[in-house]
């Protein structure tokens, strides 16, 4: 189990990962199968005999001040938007939102 992309936990079967986090069994199936984090968790499937990496790339919605969001609900809240708000400029690939500048997910960011 992975935490905002750092390691956290290795278990051994899916039941036990769901209940250390407060995520159901098809919850947790789900998200090994596509591989997006759901409340900054990530999972993913490493054999027993095969020390997990300590970081797992996570995609993203995007970049603000500095901050990696993971969820359009968690950027809405941050920007003080709508949720709508951030799914909009999201498909526009604005360059701000809530008077922020913003790097989505994919952009090169030029320093």
């Amino acid at each position: 189990m992975y935490y905002d992309g750092e390691y956290q936990d290795f278990f051994t079967s899916v039941s036990a990962a769901a209940k250390a986090c407060g995520l159901s069994n098809s919850n947790i199936n789900t998200l090994l199968k596509n591989g997006k984090p759901k409340n900054g968790y990530s999972f993913m499937r490493i054999p027993s005999n095969v020390e997990p990496p300590q970081t797992m790339n996570v995609a993203y919605v995007c970049e603000i001040d500095g901050q990696y969001f993971y969820t359009q609900k968690d950027v809405a809240e941050y920007c003080g938007v709508t949720p709508q708000g951030v799914s909009i400029s999201r498909i526009r690939k604005s360059k701000t939102i809530g008077g922020r500048e913003v790097f989505w997910y994919g952009e090169e960011k030029v320093d």
